[in-house]
């Protein structure tokens, strides 16, 4: 379906002028049937057009500074549609005419989606006044397939006329098999992949009694807690997915019981645009459990704890994720997953680590000397490297984080396992600075073979790939491990009398300003940072396409800069080349912030995106 979204989000940033609200149609979840698997919905695609145009989103499509980049993969988009012959798509983006009302799209997995092993979609859009448009764009597209060799029947249901087009080949294009249905119901188009499906949709548009994904408890309970910002929702049903995988693996029913994960209700999310003075973007969501949390959903429960980054975060990071995970719970429970396996596979989590006799000890345990000494706090946080050297760009620091209930003991069992494992007679692995022990980890240089080829065979001149060198330390509170230059830097944070933590920085502050006082997880991130490492990377992906490195083309690939934004723009509709100097765009990009609470009844999360203050 990645083309068929492609194309959601393309109507969603092009251009059109308001016009009437057309006429209801009894709600989605009331056209479907129970064994619906998902539902994504938008009310008003008019109201929710005027609210993205209130976005920084849409400012920064429209910037000046953005037109030659834009107008490019415009131009291009346009070609490859005309190119198509496909009416229905000109009428929408040459046009511009776009839905006025609602827009639905679901999967369901009938007795067809069985035989046929996928689910069945369905979509349902809303025209208003631009219906007879669509109408004639509809059979214009439908006679040009026909000339391809397309076939093409009608048949009446309950006084409406459904419209079946046979593919030439066994499948449409955007994701839809063939045959495809569809039918007009005022100004309404309504289209699936399943006959059967679209009769139960026309019937209950009607009046028809038998139940639908209305009448669903699990539906009800999830929607009445993430309906906040009724914008756009979603709804996953996970215990329907978990009959079907039943139905196929009768086999998995006990290693999905051992991995706790046969009591998942649901995942359901709504997204706000442009509602509140404050935030551009703001969802929920909820992962449903029915009874109690078990298996991982259990081992990776978190406890709701105040948001406070460790001082080791230098101020030139980003972003920065707290999660209040008690290690040693989490440890106990991943033993009682494994057991329910295999007792023999929990029995290697306490297998001992033998030393050599010089060690003073004969062995090591994971449990006894090291996880028994971590506290409830994992922290994961990233910056941008600071690049001296403006024709590359900058490189993604990150560094992972353990709170430490005895940072002398686990430190002796660490450095235990390094002395004697990890680097064995090496007497430069380790080092001192500011008081704190850097232990190093030097991973050895491997060469970075190409996609396609024989596994041994290695290309000429092309250079090892070079794995920077990693280490830890142990902190009064943290255990710390990242690359060598980024440990180093946390360590010079700790014992700097300046304001070098990320604690001090104002964009920090905001962003604590707009999570709750405790959660479980918490994540903050300034996406101007973030941006500007990405920005770079995507234009130095066009200079480097533009050069064509011959080392890169004998890889299969650009370079680490380049491949990235490479697999995100694969229909060559982008030319990053155009893009602007970021120094230009960058007051578009704010805060974004996110949490999730642990519930009786689930996990609640949300995510908001602050409206960007001044550069």
């Amino acid at each position: 379906m990645n083309n068929l979204l492609q194309t959601a989000l393309l109507i969603l940033i092009a251009a059109l002028t308001p016009t009437a609200k057309a006429n209801p149609l009894p709600k989605t979840e009331k056209l479907l049937p129970t064994e619906t698997i998902l539902l994504v919905n938008a009310a008003d695609f008019t109201k929710l057009k005027g609210q993205f145009q209130q976005t920084n989103l849409y400012k920064l499509y429209k910037d000046p500074a953005m037109a030659e980049f834009i107008d490019d993969a415009k131009e291009k988009w346009l070609n490859k549609i005309k190119q198509k012959q496909n009416k229905i798509l000109t009428t929408i983006f040459e046009d511009k005419i776009l839905p006025q009302g609602r827009i639905s799209f679901a999967l369901v997995h009938n007795k067809k989606a069985e035989k046929e092993s996928e689910p069945m979609a369905f979509f349902l859009i809303q025209w208003g006044g631009e219906i007879d448009k669509i109408k004639l764009a509809a059979d214009e597209t439908v006679n040009k397939l026909i000339d391809k060799g397309a076939h093409k029947k009608q048949e009446r249901f309950r006084d409406v006329e459904i419209n079946t087009i046979i593919a030439a080949g066994e499948r449409f294009g955007y994701g839809f098999s063939s045959p495809i249905h569809y039918c007009f119901i005022e100004d309404f188009l309504l289209g699936s992949e399943d006959i059967e499906l679209l009769k139960f949709a026309i019937a209950h548009s009607q009046g028809a009694a038998s139940p639908t994904l209305a009448d669903q408890t699990n539906y009800h309970n999830c929607l009445e807690q993430i309906t906040t910002f009724p914008d756009i929702n979603l709804y996953l049903n996970l215990k329907e997915i978990y009959k079907i995988l039943l139905r196929q693996r009768p086999d998995s029913k006990t290693a999905i019981e051992s991995l706790g994960l046969d009591n998942l209700a649901s995942l359901s999310g709504s997204v706000g645009i442009a509602r509140g003075p404050q935030y551009t973007w703001q969802g929920n969501a909820l992962l449903r459990i029915n009874g109690e949390k078990k298996g991982i959903c259990k081992m990776l429960e978190p406890e709701s704890a105040t948001f406070e980054p460790p001082a080791f975060i230098p101020s030139s990071f980003s972003s920065v994720s707290f999660w209040n995970l008690d290690i040693n719970k989490a440890f106990n429970e991943l033993t009682n997953i494994l057991t329910s396996f295999s007792p023999q596979y929990a029995s290697l989590l306490f297998t001992p680590i033998p030393l050599p006799p010089s060690a003073g000890r004969t062995t090591l345990e994971l449990k006894k000397d090291f996880i028994s000494h971590l506290g409830s706090q994992i922290v994961f946080a990233s910056g941008v490297e600071e690049n001296a050297d403006a024709s590359q760009p900058a490189r993604t620091e990150t560094l992972v984080a353990f709170s430490a209930a005895n940072p002398q003991l686990l430190e002796k069992s660490l450095s235990l396992l390094h002395s004697n494992i990890i680097a064995p007679n090496n007497a430069d692995a380790k080092r001192q600075l500011l008081g704190h022990t850097i232990y190093l980890i030097d991973l050895p240089a491997i060469p970075f073979l190409p996609m396609g080829k024989t596994p041994m065979a290695t290309p000429e001149n092309v250079t090892p790939l070079q794995f920077p060198k990693f280490a830890f330390t142990v902190t009064d509170t943290h255990f710390i491990f990242s690359t060598e230059n980024v440990i180093e830097k946390a360590i010079r944070t700790i014992n700097s009398s300046d304001d070098t933590s990320i604690s001090s920085t104002k964009w920090l502050r905001d962003a604590l300003s707009a999570l709750p006082s405790v959660a479980g997880f918490s994540g903050v991130e300034n996406t101007r940072t973030a941006m500007q490492t990405f920005w770079a990377m995507m234009k130095k992906s066009a200079e480097i396409a533009k050069n064509k490195d011959e080392n890169a083309m004998k890889l299969g690939m650009t370079s680490t800069a380049g491949t990235f934004p490479k697999m995100m723009f694969s229909q060559d509709l982008f030319d990053t080349s155009k893009l602007p100097e970021f120094e230009k765009v960058k007051k578009y990009f704010g805060i974004f912030v996110d949490y999730i609470i642990s519930q009786p009844e689930g996990y609640f999360g949300k995510f908001k995106i602050l409206k960007p203050t001044t550069p």
